[in-house]
């Protein structure tokens, strides 16, 4: 339960510190005093999203502080999963930055993530604001109530993530289809450009030795010719140049014995001599083997041939380019293979989770189902309980064929105020009063089945009054037994069951307005009922009517 509520620089709230116990705790006030801005307090505890403008002070930084006892309600796992310290009495607080909407929150002094905060949140406090009474109407929140009451809401959530992780899948297998299909269009062209470009055998330099072969063989006599030429001038006539180098060396040597310079002469000359006797060598090598070949010259020109022809074709400039063709066709090839493995992957994840998703749907549409006609019973006689003897309360049920986000379900409630009136969808036929009673009604019945300690209503009263107000305090005083209840009313009827009694109002202090909050003694207590009664706390008639409403309240429930 919450046990102390720290707010500072919030709204119109300066620096506030609330204690809560057990029981039925009231908040009344003026209207317009800022009741509400407790709730929204405890709201932004919880994971409410922030705005600067809520900053009393916009150049401090806002922090709100809960204290709640958690010693009974087997939380341990929640922190053991998210890596916290456990604490029986553990601390929440939120951090709003100034000049921006940043905002900080923190477990037991231990950074979490807004979703986490939010999800301990819905574990600790169910809130019910103004505005709900209306949501009842809508048929999800409907769906949702049934959920709580059977305390199956982790299932639905686990289904509702599942659905969602289709979605996403088909999604992705849509874009991957689309995807193969554009590459399948252009695959046969691929392939059969592949086979060719791969058929050929081309290698790395081919193009340029062939180019070179085909020059030599094409002047192939003239080559020998001169091959010849240099073998037979540098090693055959009768003054050839090596023999002239190797006399020039010999002679040298004569006079170099003790002079470096010439030392290095006479060694180049025979260094010479040994490369222009490997020149000639090589040049009769090359010149023997060297025969002008009609047939290989023409089969050096078909390969040419063949080779720019694709080169051609393709678009290409040299093989360089012409290898990185091949490389792109096959990577297009491959990939395709690939794409057309993973759409087909996908496609069996997507069955396997859809297969998966109908069985989870099904289970829950049972328990939904099986849940239907208790609900009907227990609501039907908490209304009769309210102050509508005649009231009827049923739940129309629909298989859905389709799936949604939260199952194969779609429910309506259905209900009628009186007798001979025609049951209805309670969005036609329920006025606000009753709709009032209806949310009454099933937070109770959710509070029952539902482990959060506390639970907060902020006018739930909306339409009510007289013997029907008196029920609602009995309803909301019995759930104080088992539940830490708070709540916002204007009602004295209902400000009278409440075992303590918070008074909000506006003060004026140094030009600026502030919230201040504090409990009521028992004889204050009385004053503010006789001033919601009649609007005057000094009217003797009005507090004996409010003490008479205190006393029959405790007494009613003795």
């Amino acid at each position: 339960m919450l046990k102390e509520l720290r707010i500072n620089n919030y709204l119109l709230i300066n620096n506030l510190t609330l204690d809560f116990s057990e029981g039925f705790t009231l908040i009344t006030g003026e209207t317009g005093a800022g009741k509400s801005v407790l709730i929204g307090a405890v709201m932004l505890l919880l994971g409410e999203k922030v705005d600067i403008k809520m900053l009393y002070n916009p150049e401090k930084k806002c922090v709100i502080e809960g204290i709640f006892n958690i010693e009974k309600l087997h939380l341990q796992s929640f922190f053991e999963e998210h890596e916290l310290d456990y604490l029986p009495e553990t601390i929440i607080r939120r951090e709003m930055m100034p000049e921006s909407a940043r905002s900080r929150s923190f477990i037991n002094d231990t950074p979490v993530t807004n979703s986490q905060l939010k999800l301990l949140g819905t574990q600790l406090i169910d809130i019910h604001s103004q505005h709900e009474t209306l949501n009842i109407n809508n048929p999800l929140t409907q769906l949702q109530m049934v959920d709580q009451y059977g305390t199956f809401e982790q299932q639905v959530a686990t289904i509702r993530t599942l659905f969602l992780a289709i979605k996403k899948q088909k999604n992705a297998l849509a874009e991957q289809t689309e995807h193969l299909q554009k590459i399948l269009r252009e695959q046969d062209f691929r392939q059969h450009a592949l086979k060719e470009l791969t058929d050929i055998n081309i290698k790395q330099g081919e193009i340029e030795e062939l180019e070179q072969n085909y020059q030599l063989i094409s002047n192939a006599d003239a080559v020998k010719i001169w091959l010849e030429k240099i073998y037979y001038t540098c090693t055959e006539q009768d003054l050839s140049i090596v023999e002239m180098l190797k006399n020039m060396k010999a002679e040298g040597e004569k006079f170099s014995a003790n002079n470096e310079m010439l030392k290095q002469i006479i060694d180049r000359l025979h260094s010479t001599s040994i490369e222009l006797a490997d020149i000639a060598n090589e040049a009769q090598q090359i010149g023997e083997q060297l025969n002008s070949d009609p047939e290989q010259l023409q089969r050096i020109e078909t390969r040419l041939d063949s080779i720019n022809r694709l080169m051609f074709k393709y678009h290409v400039q040299n093989t360089e380019q012409l290898f990185q063709l091949i490389h792109t066709y096959q990577t297009q090839v491959d990939s395709a293979a690939e794409l057309e493995e993973s759409v087909a992957e996908l496609q069996r994840q997507i069955s396997e989770n859809e297969s998966s998703w109908q069985q989870q749907a099904l289970e829950i549409q049972k328990r939904r189902k099986s849940l239907l006609s208790e609900i009907e019973q227990q609501m039907t006689s908490l209304l009769r309980t309210l102050g509508m003897p005649d009231a009827q309360f049923t739940i129309h049920h629909e298989s859905l064929t389709t799936p949604t986000e939260y199952g194969l379900d779609k429910i309506a409630f259905l209900f009628a105020a009186n007798k001979g009136q025609k049951i209805s969808d309670i969005r036609t036929v329920a006025s606000g009063g009753e709709l009032s009673r209806i949310m009454l009604s099933m937070k109770n019945l959710m509070g029952n089945t539902q482990l959060f300690p506390t639970m907060i209503f902020d006018e739930i009263d909306s339409g009510i009054s007289g013997a029907v107000a008196v029920k609602a305090g009995e309803l909301l005083k019995n759930m104080s037994k088992n539940k830490q209840i708070i709540v916002i009313t204007h009602l004295p009827t209902i400000a009278s069951f409440a075992d303590r009694h918070l008074y909000v109002s506006k003060d004026s202090e140094d030009g600026a307005t502030l919230i201040s909050v504090r409990y009521l003694t028992h004889e204050e207590r009385i004053k503010e009922l006789a001033q919601m009664l009649s609007g005057d706390q000094t009217m003797q008639e009005a507090i004996k009517t409010a003490t008479k409403l205190i006393e029959t309240a405790a007494n009613q429930l003795k």
